[in-house]
């Protein structure tokens, strides 16, 4: 099978994430996979071709977007689109795909990936991350039946039309676009994110030890984790608010390692509490380190969500066979997957009572053992990038279209 991916940025060689370790599935499965992704301008390169990991890597030269004014971010992110266009027709004209797969957001390059489809006359299976636009209209960055909102919605619809496939984070989120779009003509399915495949308790006890001393953490105390991005979707004032509330809880240290728009915030808030831990961005590997060095994985969104979004960390947590307390929206699906599944609790963000309660429950090295034991079989069943893998490709197996 012929594969174009197609997303906002793409790491560098030797730094994975979900998205490399998904197209690697394809890669190892024989496929051939094309890659097309936008290279902001303050990295110094132009428009590239280059062989990554088996992969044809295309970097398309574009402003910057990230880590900038909100201004040039708007018309980079659609400006971009075009270049991105034809970059594509130009280095990879003279080839076919049968399946383009593109990681959404951002909205804004749209109308071109539709004209890419129709020019290969390929599939497309968007994976459908982030709800653009309610998720930002849910947090006031813009007004519902606003001149910017009208836009968006329309680029959602028209993407959706012309959608194949549509992988969902949950069955949450595959409902969400039912009710919203009954007319849409397109399959919809959960495919959510996921990471590579490693051996439970990959990190070495010693290395497990020399962590937890690095980032003083006792062995006697219950580790929780959040790390990631620390902006307005992770709903920080309530999140605050919780970890102040179990201020007083002996033997638990609260580390928090990430950065984002409201990391001073949060940062200066907690400075001073004894039992939480703070620090600045890792790279992957040292992040999920980390994360197999401590017993609990956290989540927090933003409790004024009316879409059912799912954090990428959710897996990181799985896959260290984490237990996971997860404070969320009422929109959110995550607290009936922990439930179904035995591996956690949720309660609405800002629910100070109910995070005490969990932080409690989750001292009990029994219980976080029994949770922990059924994240990780969550993990192997529906979270690896090989599962990904299968639910993608199982559309173009009977179809003549794999090689």
């Amino acid at each position: 099978m012929n594969v174009l991916f197609i997303a906002l940025a793409w790491p560098k060689p030797g730094e994975p994430n979900l998205y490399t370790d998904l197209m690697d599935e394809f890669v190892a499965a024989g496929d051939q996979v094309c890659v097309a992704t936008l290279c902001e301008k303050r990295n110094g390169l132009d428009t590239h071709l280059r062989e990554e990991n088996g992969m044809q890597v295309l970097r398309v030269k574009c402003g910057n977007i990230q880590k900038t004014n909100k201004y040039e971010k708007v018309i980079s992110s659609f400006v971009g689109g075009y270049l991105l266009e034809r970059a594509v027709n130009r280095y990879f004209g003279d080839r076919q795909f049968d399946v383009i797969i593109f990681a959404l957001p951002p909205l804004t390059i749209t109308l071109p990936l539709i004209r890419i489809k129709k020019r290969f006359h390929s599939k497309l299976y968007v994976l459908l991350k982030e709800f653009w636009p309610q998720d930002p209209a849910d947090m006031g960055a813009m007004s519902v039946g606003g001149a910017v909102w009208k836009v968006f919605r329309y680029l959602e619809k028209k993407l959706y039309e012309h959608s194949d496939y549509i992988g969902t984070m949950s069955e949450a989120g595959a409902e969400y676009i039912r009710k919203t779009f009954p007319q849409l003509d397109c399959q919809l399915e959960v495919c959510p994110n996921s990471e590579k495949f490693k051996p439970q308790n990959w990190v070495a006890p010693e290395a497990r030890k020399r962590w937890r001393e690095k980032f003083g953490i006792q062995e006697t105390d219950c580790a929780f984790v959040f790390g990631g991005n620390l902006g307005l979707s992770q709903g920080i004032p309530e999140m605050i608010e919780c970890i102040r509330a179990a201020s007083d809880i002996k033997d638990v240290k609260f580390v928090i390692v990430g950065d984002g728009t409201e990391k001073d915030k949060l940062f200066h808030a907690l400075e001073h509490q004894e039992n939480v831990l703070l620090f600045d961005w890792l790279p992957k590997e040292d992040y999920d380190t980390l994360v197999d060095a401590c017993d609990v994985g956290m989540l927090f969104l933003y409790p004024k969500y009316t879409v059912p979004n799912i954090p990428s960390r959710l897996v990181s947590y799985l896959l260290s066979g984490l237990p996971v307390v997860a404070c969320v929206d009422p929109a959110n699906d995550i607290g009936k997957i922990l439930s179904e599944h035995n591996c956690g609790v949720s309660m609405i963000n800002g629910d100070t009572e109910g995070f005490r309660e969990a932080v409690i429950l989750m001292k009990n090295a029994e219980k976080r053992k029994e949770l922990g034991e059924n994240s990780r079989k969550l993990f192997e069943s529906d979270y690896t990038a090989r599962r990904g893998y299968e639910i993608i490709s199982a559309h173009f197996q009977n179809s003549g279209d794999r090689h």
